[in-house]
């Protein structure tokens, strides 16, 4: 990534608020060739009332254990551990992922059935989501707060009138530093006007 990054002054990670494995490898590389790494928030949803929050996949796994009912996973395929933890996890729970082969085979190796898992590109209509909450008689559906970019509005929306209940993984911490849109847009003007 320094290759990419060389005579670079200022690097925008504006990755996925959970990619937390990459924004890493952004900074490392960006102080490698003396580049200011500036971190661009996403908005977080304001979740409304009758949202479960939690602060991990596994939470959000240890929460469906105790709590009977189907539930759609919208969390991604990188980690499906937790959920197979869950007695009946197999019959309860519909995995919706990237249609990538490597992610559906991830998900059959983790013992989910083939009709258990959804491989499709979003970011999906309220609509949609709806749709397939029906679909599989979900009573839960589970997603990341991944903000307007990731349709986490349009998932909530969905839940509420398909009558499931949502489980939020809130973000992790983004320390300090993380600007608005608008801050980096008047650092960069800053920067870049001189």
């Amino acid at each position: 990534m320094e290759r990419e990054l060389f005579g670079a002054r200022i690097v925008v990670d504006a990755t996925h608020p959970f990619a937390t494995l990459a924004s890493g490898n952004i900074r490392a590389a960006s102080l490698a060739v003396g580049a200011r790494c500036l971190r661009l928030a996403r908005p977080a949803e304001a979740l409304p009332k009758g949202v479960v929050p939690v602060a991990s996949i596994a939470c959000a796994a240890r929460f469906l254990s105790e709590n009977p009912g189907r539930a759609l996973l919208t969390t991604g395929s990188k980690e499906l551990a937790p959920y197979t933890r869950v007695a009946d996890f197999a019959e309860r729970f519909f995995v919706r992922v990237l249609p990538l082969p490597g992610a559906i085979a991830k998900c059959i190796d983790a013992g989910f059935s083939p009709s258990h898992v959804i491989g499709m590109q979003g970011p999906f209509t309220r609509e949609l989501n709806e749709a397939m909450l029906r679909q599989v008689g979900a009573q839960w559906l589970v997603t990341k707060d991944s903000g307007t970019v990731g349709g986490t509005a349009e998932k909530l929306a969905a839940a509420r009138d398909a009558g499931a209940r949502c489980i939020v993984v809130t973000r992790p911490a983004e320390g300090g530093g993380a600007l608005s849109l608008r801050e980096m847009e008047d650092v960069l003007l800053r920067e870049f006007a001189r």
